[in-house]
């Protein structure tokens, strides 16, 4: 949906956007056949970034059209979603996960089942254990235990610490000394972060350290300008 929808969002854009998109399918599944379709949508979590209510919007589409779709899914980021959405009859649906994770398969990681046990011990004593139920999480603390290396306490304290090993990159990388500072880059990394969660525009965005090597002349400078390019 990101990326098909129309600026102004509204019941009657999607059902453009789909028919646009589908070579009216949609259009005809409800109007020259009995037959239900099922209907995917990917991409809730970048529509509501433009506008948080649109979820009501799609509530009322999914209303309109209840009767003609025999199965709804729709894709978004766990971070994104609330449970209390899309739930009034007939219209509700079922949050699934589709990247939880069971205790069996952190085998793949941990093979003995001494340290598996060990490690599950270790995160419910530090009470991070819901960190486990993910991939991005679970995995990560499941290879710095192998690793011997002490767990994260909390969430947020796994994600820094991620986020400080790949800002500082590769040793090689960094063994000239020109390359900034960690600090620096998590600072960038905010702005950064601000910006592509609270505006409503794409951007390039280009660090300028130093001249870089590859800009031989003004043209590509000209041509990186004429794009919405934020430079810091």
């Amino acid at each position: 949906m990101g990326n098909d929808l129309p600026t102004e969002l509204s019941t009657a854009s999607i059902e453009e956007a789909l028919n646009v998109r589908h070579a009216e399918w949609f259009k005809r599944a409800h109007t020259e056949t009995s037959v239900r379709c099922a209907l995917f949508l990917d991409g809730l979590d970048e529509v509501l970034r433009r506008s948080r209510p649109f979820i009501n919007t799609l509530e009322f589409f999914l209303q309109r059209h209840w009767t003609s779709l025999a199965r709804v899914v729709v894709a978004c980021r766990r971070a994104a979603w609330s449970p209390n959405w899309i739930t009034t009859p007939p219209v509700q649906l079922a949050a699934y996960h589709a990247d939880d994770l069971d205790r069996e398969e952190y085998a793949q990681i941990l093979r003995e089942p001494a340290d598996r046990q060990a490690f599950f011990q270790q995160c419910e004593a530090l009470g991070i254990s819901a960190l486990l139920d993910t991939p991005f999480d679970g995995f990560y603390l499941a290879q710095e235990f192998r690793a011997g290396r002490p767990l994260s306490r909390s969430r947020r304290a796994c994600l820094s610490k991620r986020i400080t090993e790949a800002l500082r990159g590769r040793t090689v990388d960094r063994q000239d000394g020109d390359a900034p500072s960690v600090d620096t880059l998590r600072f960038l990394a905010r702005q950064l972060a601000c910006v592509g969660s609270f505006t409503q525009w794409s951007f390039t965005f280009i660090l300028v350290h130093k001249t870089p090597s590859w800009y031989p002349d003004s043209k590509r400078s000209q041509r990186c300008q004429s794009r919405n390019t934020l430079s810091l």
